[in-house]
Protein backbone atom coordinates (compact mmCIF):
# COMPACT_ATOMS: atom_id res chain seq x y z
CA UNK A 1 0.00 0.00 0.00
CA UNK A 2 2.79 2.51 0.31
CA UNK A 3 4.56 1.68 -2.83
CA UNK A 4 0.74 2.14 -4.45
CA UNK A 5 0.50 5.80 -2.34
CA UNK A 6 3.95 6.59 -3.26
CA UNK A 7 2.96 6.28 -6.94
CA UNK A 8 0.26 8.19 -6.99
CA UNK A 9 1.85 10.81 -4.56
CA UNK A 10 5.64 11.08 -6.44
CA UNK A 11 5.46 8.43 -9.09
CA UNK A 12 4.08 8.68 -12.68
CA UNK A 13 0.27 8.29 -10.95
CA UNK A 14 0.59 11.39 -9.42
CA UNK A 15 -3.01 12.07 -8.38
CA UNK A 16 -3.01 13.86 -4.72
CA UNK A 17 -6.42 12.24 -4.39
CA UNK A 18 -5.57 8.71 -4.75
CA UNK A 19 -2.63 9.23 -2.69
CA UNK A 20 -4.40 10.37 0.24
CA UNK A 21 -6.52 7.40 -0.02
CA UNK A 22 -3.15 4.83 -0.54
CA UNK A 23 -1.80 6.97 2.47
CA UNK A 24 -4.84 6.57 4.89
CA UNK A 25 -4.85 2.92 4.39
CA UNK A 26 -1.24 2.98 5.43
CA UNK A 27 -2.26 4.67 8.33
CA UNK A 28 -4.93 2.99 9.71
CA UNK A 29 -2.12 -0.42 10.19
CA UNK A 30 0.14 1.83 11.63
CA UNK A 31 -1.22 5.09 12.80
CA UNK A 32 2.60 6.18 13.14
CA UNK A 33 4.35 4.97 10.24
CA UNK A 34 6.62 7.97 9.25
CA UNK A 35 7.24 8.06 5.60
CA UNK A 36 3.36 7.55 5.08
CA UNK A 37 2.44 10.27 8.05
CA UNK A 38 5.10 12.25 6.22
CA UNK A 39 4.00 12.20 3.07
CA UNK A 40 0.00 12.67 3.70
CA UNK A 41 0.99 15.81 5.72
CA UNK A 42 2.79 17.25 3.48
CA UNK A 43 0.24 16.45 0.65
CA UNK A 44 -1.83 18.21 3.28
CA UNK A 45 0.25 21.19 3.30
CA UNK A 46 0.44 21.12 -0.35
CA UNK A 47 -3.25 21.54 -0.30
CA UNK A 48 -3.54 24.23 2.10
CA UNK A 49 -5.18 22.08 4.39
CA UNK A 50 -2.65 23.13 7.39
CA UNK A 51 -5.11 21.50 10.21
CA UNK A 52 -4.85 18.66 9.02
CA UNK A 53 -0.69 18.13 8.54
CA UNK A 54 -0.24 19.41 11.82
CA UNK A 55 -1.97 16.78 13.65
CA UNK A 56 0.10 14.30 11.57
CA UNK A 57 3.50 15.51 11.91
CA UNK A 58 2.53 15.74 15.76
CA UNK A 59 1.28 12.50 16.03
CA UNK A 60 4.94 11.46 14.35
CA UNK A 61 6.81 13.25 16.66
CA UNK A 62 4.79 12.34 19.69
CA UNK A 63 5.00 8.97 18.81
CA UNK A 64 9.22 9.48 19.11
CA UNK A 65 9.65 8.40 15.40
CA UNK A 66 10.25 11.79 13.89
CA UNK A 67 13.76 12.93 12.22
CA UNK A 68 14.79 16.00 11.58
CA UNK A 69 12.53 16.62 8.97
CA UNK A 70 9.09 16.18 10.36
CA UNK A 71 10.43 19.11 12.87
CA UNK A 72 11.10 21.33 10.05
CA UNK A 73 7.68 20.35 8.53
CA UNK A 74 6.00 21.37 11.30
CA UNK A 75 7.48 24.27 11.99
CA UNK A 76 6.58 25.70 8.61
CA UNK A 77 2.86 24.12 9.27
CA UNK A 78 2.90 26.47 12.72
CA UNK A 79 4.15 29.16 10.94
CA UNK A 80 1.78 29.50 8.06
CA UNK A 81 -1.20 29.11 10.75
CA UNK A 82 -0.30 31.91 12.50
CA UNK A 83 0.75 30.03 15.26
CA UNK A 84 4.07 32.04 15.60
CA UNK A 85 5.50 31.23 19.33
CA UNK A 86 4.61 27.52 19.25
CA UNK A 87 6.73 27.02 15.82
CA UNK A 88 9.48 29.25 17.51
CA UNK A 89 9.09 26.55 20.23
CA UNK A 90 9.03 23.79 17.97
CA UNK A 91 12.45 25.08 16.31
CA UNK A 92 13.92 25.04 19.37
CA UNK A 93 12.91 21.15 20.55
CA UNK A 94 14.50 20.39 17.10
CA UNK A 95 17.58 22.42 17.35
CA UNK A 96 17.85 20.43 20.63
CA UNK A 97 16.96 16.89 19.63
CA UNK A 98 19.25 17.70 16.41
CA UNK A 99 22.21 20.24 17.56
CA UNK A 100 24.28 19.23 14.32
CA UNK A 101 21.23 19.71 11.40
CA UNK A 102 21.69 23.15 9.66
CA UNK A 103 18.11 23.54 8.93
CA UNK A 104 17.36 24.19 12.62
CA UNK A 105 19.98 27.15 12.96
CA UNK A 106 18.74 29.17 9.71
CA UNK A 107 15.13 28.41 10.41
CA UNK A 108 15.80 31.13 13.36
CA UNK A 109 16.27 33.67 10.99
CA UNK A 110 12.32 33.62 10.09
CA UNK A 111 11.18 34.33 13.34
CA UNK A 112 13.83 37.33 13.61
CA UNK A 113 12.47 38.38 10.21
CA UNK A 114 9.06 38.56 11.68
CA UNK A 115 10.28 40.60 14.72
CA UNK A 116 12.04 42.85 12.14
CA UNK A 117 15.44 42.00 13.77
CA UNK A 118 17.34 42.33 10.66
CA UNK A 119 20.56 42.61 12.53
CA UNK A 120 20.46 39.58 14.20
CA UNK A 121 19.43 37.86 11.21
CA UNK A 122 22.82 39.60 9.80
CA UNK A 123 24.37 37.88 12.49
CA UNK A 124 23.37 34.02 12.34
CA UNK A 125 24.29 33.90 8.45
CA UNK A 126 27.55 35.36 9.09
CA UNK A 127 28.01 32.91 11.93
CA UNK A 128 26.75 29.94 9.62
CA UNK A 129 28.76 31.35 6.50
CA UNK A 130 31.93 31.10 8.65
CA UNK A 131 31.84 27.59 9.52
CA UNK A 132 34.01 24.78 7.46
CA UNK A 133 30.98 22.75 6.33
CA UNK A 134 30.65 23.72 2.95
CA UNK A 135 26.71 23.19 3.02
CA UNK A 136 26.21 25.34 5.99
CA UNK A 137 28.80 27.84 4.36
CA UNK A 138 26.12 28.02 1.26
CA UNK A 139 23.21 28.51 3.51
CA UNK A 140 24.81 31.10 5.31
CA UNK A 141 26.24 33.35 2.04
CA UNK A 142 22.43 32.98 0.74
CA UNK A 143 20.90 34.08 3.71
CA UNK A 144 22.90 36.64 3.44
CA UNK A 145 22.66 37.53 -0.01
CA UNK A 146 18.83 37.55 1.02
CA UNK A 147 19.39 40.20 3.14
CA UNK A 148 21.60 42.36 1.32
CA UNK A 149 18.84 42.01 -1.55
CA UNK A 150 16.08 43.33 1.25
CA UNK A 151 18.32 46.14 2.28
CA UNK A 152 18.54 47.04 -1.30
CA UNK A 153 22.60 46.42 -0.99
CA UNK A 154 23.23 44.74 -4.69
CA UNK A 155 27.07 45.21 -4.64
CA UNK A 156 27.40 43.29 -1.79
CA UNK A 157 24.86 40.59 -2.81
CA UNK A 158 26.47 40.28 -6.00
CA UNK A 159 29.91 39.92 -4.78
CA UNK A 160 28.32 36.92 -2.10
CA UNK A 161 26.81 35.69 -5.12
CA UNK A 162 30.07 34.78 -7.11
CA UNK A 163 31.44 33.68 -3.83
CA UNK A 164 28.72 31.32 -3.46
CA UNK A 165 29.06 30.05 -7.17
CA UNK A 166 33.02 28.98 -6.51
CA UNK A 167 31.71 26.74 -3.72
CA UNK A 168 29.29 25.35 -5.72
CA UNK A 169 32.26 24.42 -8.11
CA UNK A 170 33.90 23.54 -6.07
CA UNK A 171 31.55 20.45 -5.12
CA UNK A 172 31.45 19.92 -8.81
CA UNK A 173 27.92 21.68 -9.66
CA UNK A 174 29.05 22.89 -13.36
CA UNK A 175 28.64 26.71 -13.97
CA UNK A 176 25.33 27.44 -15.49
CA UNK A 177 25.89 30.89 -17.63
CA UNK A 178 22.36 31.43 -19.00
CA UNK A 179 20.47 30.67 -15.86
CA UNK A 180 23.56 33.75 -14.07
CA UNK A 181 22.75 36.02 -17.07
CA UNK A 182 19.08 35.83 -16.51
CA UNK A 183 19.26 36.36 -12.69
CA UNK A 184 21.49 38.91 -13.39
CA UNK A 185 18.84 40.87 -16.12
CA UNK A 186 15.90 40.31 -13.47
CA UNK A 187 17.52 42.53 -11.20
CA UNK A 188 17.71 45.67 -14.04
CA UNK A 189 14.41 45.03 -15.27
CA UNK A 190 13.18 44.48 -11.46
CA UNK A 191 14.68 46.86 -9.71
CA UNK A 192 16.48 49.46 -11.88
CA UNK A 193 13.98 49.61 -14.66
CA UNK A 194 16.06 49.30 -16.99
CA UNK A 195 15.00 47.17 -19.81
CA UNK A 196 17.32 47.58 -22.49
CA UNK A 197 20.54 46.53 -20.41
CA UNK A 198 18.07 43.46 -19.36
CA UNK A 199 17.35 42.45 -22.81
CA UNK A 200 20.60 42.65 -24.11
CA UNK A 201 22.27 40.46 -22.14
CA UNK A 202 19.85 37.64 -22.40
CA UNK A 203 19.80 38.26 -26.07
CA UNK A 204 23.84 38.15 -26.02
CA UNK A 205 23.72 35.30 -23.74
CA UNK A 206 21.38 33.25 -26.08
CA UNK A 207 23.84 33.57 -28.60
CA UNK A 208 26.28 32.57 -27.41
CA UNK A 209 24.59 29.68 -25.51
CA UNK A 210 21.93 26.98 -25.74
CA UNK A 211 19.20 25.82 -23.36
CA UNK A 212 18.63 22.41 -25.36
CA UNK A 213 21.60 19.88 -24.19
CA UNK A 214 20.21 20.52 -20.61
CA UNK A 215 17.65 18.06 -19.66
CA UNK A 216 14.14 19.34 -20.59
CA UNK A 217 13.63 19.80 -16.53
CA UNK A 218 16.06 21.97 -16.43
CA UNK A 219 15.99 24.38 -19.80
CA UNK A 220 14.90 27.80 -18.69
CA UNK A 221 12.22 28.36 -21.19
CA UNK A 222 9.56 29.38 -19.02
CA UNK A 223 11.84 31.76 -17.10
CA UNK A 224 13.06 33.40 -20.52
CA UNK A 225 9.44 33.22 -21.45
CA UNK A 226 8.47 35.48 -18.25
CA UNK A 227 11.72 37.36 -18.49
CA UNK A 228 10.52 38.66 -22.14
CA UNK A 229 7.30 38.89 -21.14
CA UNK A 230 7.78 41.53 -18.90
CA UNK A 231 10.60 42.95 -21.17
CA UNK A 232 7.35 43.77 -23.48
CA UNK A 233 8.56 41.17 -26.12
CA UNK A 234 5.55 38.66 -26.19
CA UNK A 235 6.18 37.39 -29.15
CA UNK A 236 9.40 35.80 -27.66
CA UNK A 237 7.98 35.07 -24.83
CA UNK A 238 5.32 33.14 -26.71
CA UNK A 239 7.85 31.17 -28.76
CA UNK A 240 9.77 29.86 -25.96
CA UNK A 241 6.92 28.91 -23.99
CA UNK A 242 5.95 27.07 -27.92
CA UNK A 243 9.44 25.12 -27.43
CA UNK A 244 8.85 24.35 -23.78
CA UNK A 245 5.54 22.88 -24.43
CA UNK A 246 7.30 20.75 -27.66
CA UNK A 247 9.62 19.76 -24.98
CA UNK A 248 7.86 17.89 -22.38
CA UNK A 249 8.70 14.69 -22.32
CA UNK A 250 4.80 13.28 -21.05
CA UNK A 251 1.39 14.10 -20.17
CA UNK A 252 2.04 13.27 -16.72
CA UNK A 253 4.80 16.21 -16.34
CA UNK A 254 2.31 18.55 -18.16
CA UNK A 255 -0.51 18.15 -16.18
CA UNK A 256 1.62 18.20 -13.06
CA UNK A 257 3.56 21.77 -14.44
CA UNK A 258 -0.27 23.25 -15.51
CA UNK A 259 0.01 25.81 -12.67
CA UNK A 260 3.44 27.15 -13.56
CA UNK A 261 2.46 27.57 -17.68
CA UNK A 262 -0.70 29.83 -16.52
CA UNK A 263 1.65 31.68 -14.71
CA UNK A 264 3.75 32.35 -17.77
CA UNK A 265 0.53 33.11 -19.75
CA UNK A 266 -0.29 35.86 -17.10
CA UNK A 267 3.37 37.29 -17.98
CA UNK A 268 2.73 37.13 -21.74
CA UNK A 269 -1.09 38.87 -21.37
CA UNK A 270 0.31 41.62 -19.04
CA UNK A 271 3.26 42.23 -21.83
CA UNK A 272 0.72 42.15 -24.83
CA UNK A 273 -1.70 44.75 -22.73
CA UNK A 274 -4.04 42.98 -21.51
CA UNK A 275 -4.18 43.02 -17.49
CA UNK A 276 -7.37 41.37 -17.04
CA UNK A 277 -6.55 38.13 -18.72
CA UNK A 278 -3.48 38.11 -16.99
CA UNK A 279 -4.88 38.23 -13.71
CA UNK A 280 -7.07 35.21 -14.07
CA UNK A 281 -4.13 33.20 -15.41
CA UNK A 282 -2.71 34.44 -12.30
CA UNK A 283 -4.88 33.20 -10.12
CA UNK A 284 -5.03 29.69 -12.39
CA UNK A 285 -1.39 29.44 -11.55
CA UNK A 286 -2.76 29.53 -8.18
CA UNK A 287 -5.17 26.01 -8.54
CA UNK A 288 -4.74 22.67 -9.42
CA UNK A 289 -7.09 19.60 -10.51
CA UNK A 290 -7.81 19.15 -6.80
CA UNK A 291 -7.14 22.63 -5.17
CA UNK A 292 -4.19 24.53 -4.47
CA UNK A 293 -1.45 23.89 -6.08
CA UNK A 294 1.46 24.07 -3.17
CA UNK A 295 1.67 25.39 0.88
CA UNK A 296 2.80 29.00 -0.48
CA UNK A 297 0.01 31.44 0.25
CA UNK A 298 1.13 34.76 -0.92
CA UNK A 299 2.57 33.26 -4.45
CA UNK A 300 -0.50 34.36 -6.34
CA UNK A 301 -0.23 37.94 -4.91
CA UNK A 302 3.47 38.36 -5.43
CA UNK A 303 2.35 37.84 -9.28
CA UNK A 304 0.09 40.35 -9.16
CA UNK A 305 2.38 42.86 -7.39
CA UNK A 306 4.74 41.86 -9.91
CA UNK A 307 6.65 44.69 -12.16
CA UNK A 308 4.38 43.98 -15.45
CA UNK A 309 1.39 44.62 -13.50
CA UNK A 310 2.66 47.40 -11.76
CA UNK A 311 2.70 49.42 -15.04
CA UNK A 312 -1.35 48.46 -15.76
CA UNK A 313 -1.93 49.41 -12.52
CA UNK A 314 0.18 51.33 -10.64
CA UNK A 315 -1.05 51.50 -7.27
CA UNK A 316 -2.00 48.48 -6.46
CA UNK A 317 0.94 46.65 -6.26
CA UNK A 318 2.60 48.80 -3.27
CA UNK A 319 -0.26 47.67 -1.85
CA UNK A 320 0.01 43.82 -2.61
CA UNK A 321 3.32 43.96 -1.49
CA UNK A 322 3.03 45.74 2.28
CA UNK A 323 0.20 42.87 2.45
CA UNK A 324 2.24 40.55 1.50
CA UNK A 325 5.21 41.39 3.57
CA UNK A 326 3.44 41.48 6.57
CA UNK A 327 1.47 38.11 6.39
CA UNK A 328 2.46 35.36 8.82
CA UNK A 329 4.02 33.19 6.25
CA UNK A 330 7.16 31.43 5.81
CA UNK A 331 7.48 32.60 2.17
CA UNK A 332 7.39 36.29 3.00
CA UNK A 333 11.05 37.19 3.89
CA UNK A 334 11.53 35.27 0.06
CA UNK A 335 9.22 37.89 -1.35
CA UNK A 336 10.93 41.10 0.75
CA UNK A 337 13.98 40.16 -0.83
CA UNK A 338 12.57 39.91 -4.71
CA UNK A 339 9.73 42.00 -4.74
CA UNK A 340 9.58 44.97 -2.52
CA UNK A 341 12.50 47.05 -3.60
CA UNK A 342 11.28 47.04 -6.84
CA UNK A 343 7.36 47.86 -5.64
CA UNK A 344 9.09 50.57 -3.69
CA UNK A 345 11.11 51.80 -6.39
CA UNK A 346 8.36 51.96 -8.93
CA UNK A 347 5.97 53.00 -6.36
CA UNK A 348 8.00 56.53 -5.83
CA UNK A 349 8.41 56.89 -9.94
CA UNK A 350 4.97 56.56 -9.72
CA UNK A 351 4.34 59.26 -7.35
CA UNK A 352 6.84 61.35 -9.03
CA UNK A 353 4.71 61.76 -11.97
CA UNK A 354 1.33 62.29 -10.78
CA UNK A 355 -0.05 62.88 -13.96
CA UNK A 356 0.62 59.92 -15.52
CA UNK A 357 -0.55 57.37 -12.60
Amino acid sequence: MLAEATYYHLGPGRDRRRAIDAYKSVLEIDPTETAAGNNLASIYSGRREFARAESLYKRVIQAGRASQQQYINLVSVLFNEGKIPEAERTLTEMRQRFPNVVAGTMGQATFYYRRGQLDSMDALYKQVAAGDNVIAKLNGIGGQIQLNMMRGRLREAYRLVQDARKLTVALGQPANPLNDSLQASWIDLMIFNDTARAVRRVDRMLAATSARPSPSANRPYRGLATFYALARQPQRARALLAQDDADMPDSTTRRIQAPGRHGVLGAIAIGEGHPLDAVREFWRADTTYDGPDGNCSICVLDDLGGPGELRAFPIRPFFIGRSISTRRTTDAKGWTRSRLPSCTSRWASCTNRKATC
